[in-house]
């Protein structure tokens, strides 16, 4: 289990990756703008983006977010970056996040210490892309699955 954000999308194996593209739809996908995610990436921030996102849909291809939503997400994930970087085993966070999956649960009981510096890098990465992107745009776009 691979968790980052990437940036190249000549990196992504397979279509199972969330999208976020500065800006609106535009009706096309895998954008060379555009930065990914996998399902088991997103997953440990996919609870706060439907909290602030009511219409969020993990299936959707097509969620204009607006900067203003942008704006309280980016403020959750700031929050749950300080409980994981404090964290001293994954229990704190798998009872954070809602959408974790049995198999990623499995993984980070495992080898919490190892998973915990993948996930602050993804935080930290995720956040300044996002920090970056919208002080350029008023709409980020999520594509799902």
């Amino acid at each position: 289990m691979c968790l980052k954000l990437i940036t190249n999308k000549e990196e992504l194996e397979g279509t199972a990756y969330f999208e976020l593209l500065p800006g609106r739809f535009d009706n096309k996908f895998w954008n060379d703008n555009a930065v990914f995610m996998s399902e088991s990436s997103f997953s440990f921030m996919e609870d706060i983006v439907s909290k602030h996102y009511a219409d969020y849909d993990h299936y959707s291809c097509s969620m204009n977010i607006h900067c203003d939503i942008w704006m309280l997400i980016t403020t959750d994930l700031q929050h749950r970056k300080v409980i994981i970087d404090k964290a001293m085993s994954a229990e704190i966070l798998i009872s954070e996040c809602r959408f974790l999956d049995n198999y990623t649960i499995g993984e980070l009981q495992k080898n919490w210490n190892a998973y915990k510096e993948q996930i602050q890098g993804l935080f930290e990465s995720t956040l300044c892309w996002l920090q970056k992107t919208l002080e350029m745009h008023e709409y980020i776009v999520l594509m799902g699955l």
